[in-house]
């Protein structure tokens, strides 16, 4: 858990477009940083850097090489 928290230290936007996430988090309620606060169901990590968010279709879709993939039941926050 403390290394899924780490990686969510990161500001909500994305450094490493086009290249395959490493974690993958699906299933939960994200909130992003953006003007409205929205609220996403997946988020997509590479190198410890957020790459997308979105639906949950939208983001386990994302091409991969076996990145850790969890199953959120958790609100996750930025910050």
């Amino acid at each position: 858990m403390a290394l899924i928290a780490r990686w969510l230290l990161v500001a909500m936007t994305s450094a490493t477009l086009g290249a395959d996430p490493d974690l993958i988090l699906h299933g939960g309620q994200i909130v992003t940083v953006d003007d409205a606060f929205s609220i996403r169901q997946a988020i997509a990590i590479r190198d410890g850097l957020v790459q997308q968010t979105g639906d949950n279709d939208e983001i386990l879709k994302l091409p991969d090489r076996t990145p850790k993939v969890v199953d959120l039941v958790a609100l996750v926050l930025p910050g």
